[in-house]
């Protein structure tokens, strides 16, 4: 098969610039994360203990994620930078007969 120079440099563009579209995540620390997004993870989840921290960017908009534990249950809360929410997705433990 022989595929010409410009056509492989063609899909190595579209793949580049698809990528770039995709939101990019990595962890940071809490000393790294804006203020008023901490005082609102506080403030909404007392009682949660806060596992770990990242940050995605997209869109241009960059978003802070809050990975929490309650009990048993598990909590991702995806905030704007301003503390305001954006996504919650909850993992609760049940009871299933096994």
């Amino acid at each position: 098969m022989n595929i010409s120079r410009s056509v492989v440099c063609a899909i190595a563009v579209a793949l580049c610039v698809t990528a770039a579209g995709i939101a990019q995540e990595q962890g940071v620390k809490s000393k790294d994360v804006p203020a008023p997004v901490t005082a609102a993870a506080a403030k909404l989840y007392p009682n949660a203990k806060i596992v770990g921290w990242s940050k995605e960017t997209e869109g241009g908009k960059t978003f802070y994620e809050a990975e929490m534990k309650e009990g048993q249950t598990k909590r991702d809360v995806v905030f704007m930078a301003d503390g305001k929410i954006e996504v919650v997705e909850e993992e609760v433990a049940t009871d299933q007969p096994g």
